[in-house]
């Protein structure tokens, strides 16, 4: 009779265990966590086969003349190339001509011709100034004037010299007054057929206006204005440096959102990689899924981070906060501290105020550098937890775990006690702030700092 393998099954619960985490959680599964992490498959693959040919062999059941099949083989062949594929895709497509089907499109096969922008200065009446660039950079720079400068380079992409001259001459730039306001937008792709259009825009405007900027596809840059920004984009790498005013980002997709020495609030929405905010006078949100690095330094006043699967708030950051995918890091922050996540390690030093953690899995390693002066409460149900206080720290404590042990550097002041498979630590070192504890599974431990 013939020995069913338990590959097959094994291949689809893995395929649909990562369409439903895609599904629930968008920025757990990313087109680069497949790429990356994709030998994976083939490692549990090699495993399970060999798990089964062990179990027969303890069974004493025949062994297979082959460990591996003759199709299974294509199916590793066909598995490692389409992997290696997507992992060469991911690291080089930056650098790829862009491809979208319609009658325009002309990115992958058609040649690239530049234009310049012919300069327009115009004086400028309203403190707003609104860009629609459809596709291409944008860099806004603020200076001492009244005028308002605007050139550029516009890229043309066809398949000939003479339909990129006719896009040029139908693709101009319209710089307007409307209402209180200035218009700045470049014109729609109503050029040739076949030909794509970008223009990549360099403004300089007055250092005390505001300005709305929108794109489909294109980075943008902003420097020294006093007004608030406000920006929308489909596809967007962000950087703003030196604003007086409020920032607000709004973006589809992004690979970067950077905003240094900004006055007012800050307020970054959307889906992307990395965000990075530096001396922030306003206060900071942020709020989607980004699946890269969110760092935080020098905020002056409270930082929210919201996702799907993660709620960070701080009243105030003078140090640092780093958000990665599977880690949770600060250092010199300032409570209430709170903290609601699904999976982090959490590594918090140097604090003081309210700190109140709450995740599902990961350790918590708590490390105040001084002596606690407001309540703190730590919890995971899946992960070790370590509080590490000043020999004369004075504090009221609460520890479980449920499954594991205590370790009690202080001594004196404090019992320890086990039931079953749990222990627990409790009691005083003098009059301080509450301590609460709590694990299901691991480990708590209390250090002399």
């Amino acid at each position: 009779m013939r020995r069913h393998s338990l590959i097959g099954p094994f291949v689809l619960i893995l395929i649909g265990t990562l369409f439903l985490l895609y599904n629930l959680h968008p920025d757990w599964v990313t087109f680069g966590f497949i790429a990356t992490y994709w030998p994976f498959l083939l490692i549990a693959w090699g495993l399970l086969r060999l798990v089964e040919i062990l179990y027969w062999e303890l069974t004493s059941k025949p062994l297979p003349a082959r460990g591996i099949h003759g199709g299974e083989w294509t199916l590793i062949v066909f598995i490692a190339l389409i992997g290696s594929g997507l992992f060469a895709f991911h690291q080089h497509w930056p650098r790829l001509p862009q491809f979208s089907v319609g009658n325009r499109s002309v990115e992958l096969f058609g040649e690239a011709y530049d234009f310049p922008v012919a300069e327009q200065r115009q004086t400028i009446k309203g403190a707003r100034i609104v860009v629609n660039n459809l596709r291409g950079n944008t860099r806004i720079v603020g200076a001492d004037t009244t005028e308002i400068k605007v050139g550029g380079r516009k890229t043309v992409r066809a398949y000939s010299q003479s339909q990129a001259e006719e896009a040029n001459r139908q693709t101009g730039l319209k710089v307007v007054t409307e209402g209180d306001h200035l218009l700045i937008e470049t014109a729609p792709e109503n050029g040739p057929r076949d030909t794509r259009v970008s223009t990549d825009l360099e403004l300089t405007v007055p250092r005390g206006t505001s300005i709305q900027a929108s794109s489909r596809t294109g980075d943008f840059d902003i420097l020294n204005i006093d007004g608030g920004v406000d920006i929308t984009s489909s596809n967007a790498g962000v950087r703003l440096q030196d604003l007086a005013g409020s920032v607000r980002v709004d973006l589809r997709r992004s690979d970067i959102v950077r905003a240094v020495n900004v006055k007012g609030n800050v307020e970054v929405l959307g889906r992307g990689e990395d965000v990075e905010l530096e001396n922030i006078g306003g206060t900071a949100t942020i709020n989607g899924y980004y699946s890269g690095d969110v760092i935080c330094r020098n905020m002056a006043k409270p930082v929210v981070f919201q996702s799907g699967v993660t709620d960070l708030r701080f009243e105030r950051v003078p140090g640092e906060c780093h958000v990665s995918r599977g880690d949770i890091t600060a250092k010199n922050v300032v409570g209430p501290v709170r903290l609601i996540a699904q999976s982090k390690d959490v590594d918090i030093q140097d604090f003081q105020g309210e700190m109140t953690i709450s995740i599902q899995r990961g350790d918590v390693a708590l490390k105040p550098g001084r002596a606690p002066d407001a309540r703190i409460d730590g919890a995971t149900r899946n992960g070790n937890v370590e509080l590490s206080l000043p020999p004369d720290a004075k504090f009221e404590l609460g520890a479980t775990t449920t499954r594991g042990q205590v370790e009690n550097e202080f001594g004196g002041g404090l019992e320890s006690s086990t039931t079953g498979a749990g222990a627990s630590l409790k009691g005083a070192t003098g009059r301080g702030p509450k301590i609460t504890l709590n694990t299901e599974r691991g480990q708590i431990v209390l250090r002399k700092n």
